[in-house]
């Protein structure tokens, strides 16, 4: 969870309301959608880099294309491979 708060906050366009969302993906995070939380393929793309710069998470882009969930990402940053 504090990966994808970290990618998602330094981000050039973080998601409006990060501590809301914070609150909302601790409780129930397969009830949020990646595009309710402000991600167009952009702001996906910087958040995987920044996954992978900042913590070593590797997600190829074909992954990156069949997540749509919060719960998906999460459950995909805790299953992916360090570099």
């Amino acid at each position: 969870m504090a990966l994808l708060l970290a990618a998602l906050a330094s981000i050039s366009v973080p998601p409006p309301d990060l501590d809301k969302w914070m609150l909302v993906l601790r409780s129930e995070p397969a009830h949020v959608t990646l595009e309710e939380l402000g991600l167009d393929s952009l702001g996906r793309m910087e958040a995987y880099i920044t996954l992978e710069i900042d913590h070593g998470v590797l997600i190829t882009p074909e992954e990156m294309a069949s997540l749509y969930s919060a719960d998906q990402l999460l459950c995909r940053i805790a299953a992916a491979p360090r570099a």
